[in-house]
């Protein structure tokens, strides 16, 4: 599991420095990651901040108790989406300071 941990770190660094190739991969990794944990949350296991964030994006997204597996991929991939997306603002606003003019 640590050489993983050390994926997803590598990755969000290099996310968050601006690397676009990066982005897609991630989002790939934290999405499978994610399954299992979306799924217990789904099922109403699990009473933690994330579980409940996990439960309101799923009513979000929302493909109904009939199709679990496509509620559980489609919210997985809003969350992995949203971790990408806050890492990749980290790196907007990094990289403003460098296109700076100072007159």
């Amino acid at each position: 599991m640590l050489a993983k941990q050390n994926e997803f770190e590598a990755l969000a660094q290099r996310v968050e420095r601006g690397d676009a190739s990066a982005a897609p991969e991630l989002r790939r990794l934290l999405e499978g990651a994610l399954r299992p944990v979306v799924r217990r949350a789904l099922r109403g296991g699990g009473t933690s901040a994330l579980d409940h964030r996990i439960r309101d994006v799923a009513q979000r997204v929302g493909a109904g108790p009939e199709r679990a597996d496509a509620l559980t991929a489609l919210t997985g991939a809003s969350l992995s989406a949203r971790v990408v997306g806050r890492l990749r603002a980290g790196a907007d606003s990094v990289h403003a300071g460098y296109e700076t003019v100072v007159v």
